[in-house]
């Protein structure tokens, strides 16, 4: 429409001034901003570490060893602490023993009894026996000389003019002074006494033993941390830089008409009655 109709009348339009910015840029006013953040993966260091009480790596711990004083014997001795026994048996066969007038054979006590043969005295029938002076004589016509017959007790045997007997009875055993008898056997038992040698033992219940110590060992604990270059920020495993940079904004007017409608930068408004008023222009901003 054109402005100089006495139609109409004609005002400038309300100008408001936006600010635009780039792609990827954002902003209110005549600034823009853009954040960038970089990421990238930590630097991963793995640490080692040992439990409480242990040094290294490797994790060693040193404690004192438990002390055992042991006594040590002679070969042939026992004993328990400082003193160490020794204990000799000596055995050697029993001596027999017999009564008196007894001797030993193989296994008994023997001994031979003798006594005279019993002479028996006989004369032919019809003589008769006469001692005459000590001799005997069988009288009768002629006179002879007895018949002798000799004879032993129930038990012995004749030899010669003798009775023989040999009496047994079961042998004794007997040991010399100082041995004891055990069937037919004789014992001495000795004890001899020698001090004994002290050592000292180390031991442990656990780990090695090193001298006087006890070396315990443990698993190395390794553990992995992470770090960032200077201006880097850490965020679990990653690493994350955020960058700001900056630019000044487009500058676009925008018109509006709150009554009537806009051509270029005015507000045309249609009137009723009576004829047009000079338009009133306004300079639009820059």
């Amino acid at each position: 429409m054109d402005p100089s109709d006495a139609s109409v009348c004609v005002r400038a339009a309300a100008a408001r001034i936006r600010y635009v910015c780039p792609a990827g840029y954002r902003g209110d006013g005549p600034t823009c901003v853009r954040t960038t953040t970089v990421t990238r993966a930590a630097d991963a260091t793995v640490e080692a570490s040992c439990p409480a009480g242990f040094s290294g790596p490797p994790c060693l711990k040193r404690v004192r060893a438990a002390v055992t004083t042991r006594y040590v014997c002679p070969a042939g001795y026992r004993g328990d602490g400082p003193t160490c026994v020794r204990t000799t048996t000596v055995t050697r066969a029993a001596l027999p023993a017999c009564p008196s007038g007894y001797s030993f054979i193989w296994t008994v006590c023997a001994k031979t009894v003798t006594r005279s043969r019993t002479a028996s005295y006989s004369c032919p029938a019809g003589k008769r026996l006469v001692v005459y002076y000590r001799a005997k004589v069988c009288v009768g016509p002629p006179n002879s000389a007895p018949s002798v017959t000799y004879s032993c007790p129930s038990g012995y045997t004749g030899t010669g003019s003798r009775c023989v007997k040999t009496v047994t009875k079961p042998a004794g055993w007997s040991c010399p002074s100082g041995f004891s008898l055990s069937g037919s056997s004789c014992s001495k038992t000795t004890i001899s006494t020698v001090r004994s040698t002290a050592r000292v033992e180390y031991s442990c219940s656990e780990g090695r033993l090193a001298g006087t110590v006890c070396v315990l060992a443990a698993p190395t604990v390794r553990t992995t941390v992470y770090s960032c270059a200077t201006g880097w920020s850490l965020s679990g495993s990653s690493c994350s830089k955020t960058t700001t940079s900056t630019m000044r904004s487009t500058t676009r007017v925008i018109y509006s008409c709150s009554v009537g409608r806009l051509v270029g930068s005015n507000c045309v408004v249609a009137v009723s009655t009576g004829p047009a008023s000079p338009p009133a222009t306004t300079a639009p901003p820059t």
